[in-house]
C-alpha cells in the first residue's frame, strides 16, 4: 500500500483557534494513539485531506503526517460532518504501527448477476461493509464476491466470503451478507429476520456521510 503524505500543523485547542483553522481552508484534527505522550491537536489542508479520502483506500487510507519535523503514520478513525452544509468539519486520526494489526471497516462489493435474479428472484445485500483485521499494508480496498452461481434460497454469511491473504474477518455473529430470495410473494417475516441479524455488525467510523468533492 502506498502511504499518503500530508503536512500537518499544530494548533491550540479551543473554539477560537478551531474557527481560525476552518476559515483558513483547513480541517481541525486530533491525533491520538500509542507512542504519543498526549493527544496532538492539529490541522491539515482541507483539499489535501479530501483528496486522500477519495483514493482507492477511501477512509482507510494510511496518512503519513509531517508535523513539527516528526513523521506520524495514522488512519482516519472518525470525522464530523456539518449538519447543514454537509462537509467535514473535524477528523480524529489514530496512530498506527506498520507491523501491528488493526481492525478497519471495508466495503463489500458484488460481481455478476445471481441465478436467483435470472429467474425473477432478488439479491439482497444485508451488509454494505464489514470489519476485518490486518496490518496497514494489507488493508483491502473492498471484499468482492462473485454472486453469479447463487440461486433462490442461498445465503452468504461473513465467514463464507473470500478474504485476501493476511486479512481475516472480525464479527460477533456470522450474519448473512447476501440473501437470495424469491421475487413476488416473498415472506415479509424472512426479510425482517435478516435485517435484524445485520443490525449488530456496524463499522468503526462513527460518521459515514457523503464527502464533499
Amino acid at each position: 500500500m502506498e502511504y499518503i503524505k500530508l503536512n500537518a500543523e499544530k494548533r491550540e485547542p479551543g473554539k477560537k483557534h478551531t474557527k481560525a483553522v476552518r476559515k483558513n481552508k483547513q480541517i481541525p484534527i486530533e491525533i491520538y494513539g500509542k507512542g504519543l505522550e498526549k493527544n496532538i491537536s492539529g490541522s491539515v489542508v482541507r483539499a489535501e485531506y479530501i483528496k486522500a479520502l477519495h483514493t482507492k483506500q477511501g477512509k482507510n487510507a494510511v496518512l503519513e503526517l509531517d508535523i513539527d519535523g516528526k513523521t506520524i503514520k495514522a488512519i482516519t478513525h472518525s470525522f464530523q460532518i456539518h449538519p447543514v452544509k454537509n462537509y467535514i468539519i473535524h477528523a480524529d486520526l489514530m496512530v498506527i504501527e506498520e507491523n501491528t494489526e488493526l481492525v478497519v471497516t471495508v466495503p463489500v462489493s458484488r460481481k455478476g448477476k445471481s441465478k436467483a435474479e435470472t429467474v425473477g428472484g432478488r439479491t439482497l445485500q444485508m451488509l454494505k461493509d464489514i470489519k476485518v483485521k490486518c496490518k496497514p499494508m494489507h488493508i483491502p480496498e473492498t471484499i468482492k464476491i462473485d454472486i453469479s452461481e447463487f440461486n433462490i434460497g442461498d445465503r452468504v454469511s461473513i465467514s463464507q466470503l473470500t478474504y485476501p491473504e493476511n486479512v481475516s474477518p472480525v464479527f460477533t455473529q456470522d450474519t448473512p451478507v447476501f440473501v437470495f430470495n424469491k421475487g413476488r410473494g416473498q415472506s415479509v417475516e424472512a426479510d425482517e429476520e435478516d435485517k435484524e441479524g445485520a443490525a449488530g455488525e456496524g463499522g468503526d467510523v462513527q460518521v459515514e456521510k457523503k464527502v464533499e468533492q
